[in-house]
């Protein structure tokens, strides 16, 4: 997976319900460059043309748009931390113990759905 330009705009949506998901969201977003956008997936419009996925109603994934590219889950944060300065010197860290990108963004995704049970506003808690 590789951008086609470095200054192509990256969609990161995020649960604003869920104050676990704020916290990572602002703090990933004061420290990533300024064509990297975090917005709350409650104020999106999804595309007619993206996966039959992206219209749930509460979505359990983060998701990342970019270029084109619709993800959801393992994928978007596997992007996240190839692409965002923020997150590469993880990916380096966990190349260093060997564990691939792939298996990296697995965690990451695991981590995030721990600590959102956590979060009683969290959509966990919402499902309808």
């Amino acid at each position: 997976m590789k951008p086609t330009t470095e200054k192509a705009e990256v969609l990161v949506l995020f649960d604003q319900l869920c104050s676990v998901c704020r916290v990572l969201a602002g703090l990933m977003a004061d420290e990533s460059p300024s064509h990297w956008k975090f917005r709350p997936w409650q104020e999106y419009k999804v595309a007619e043309f993206a996966p039959e996925s992206w219209n749930e109603k509460h979505p359990t994934e983060l998701r990342v748009v970019a270029e084109g590219m619709y993800m959801e889950g393992e994928k978007a944060w596997q992007y996240i931390i190839e692409f965002n300065p923020k997150l590469k010197a993880y990916g380096s860290l966990a190349a260093k113990i060997g564990v691939t990108a792939p298996r990296s963004a697995r965690w990451l995704q695991a981590i995030g759905h721990g600590v959102r049970k956590l979060c009683f506003s969290c959509v966990y808690f919402r499902r309808s």
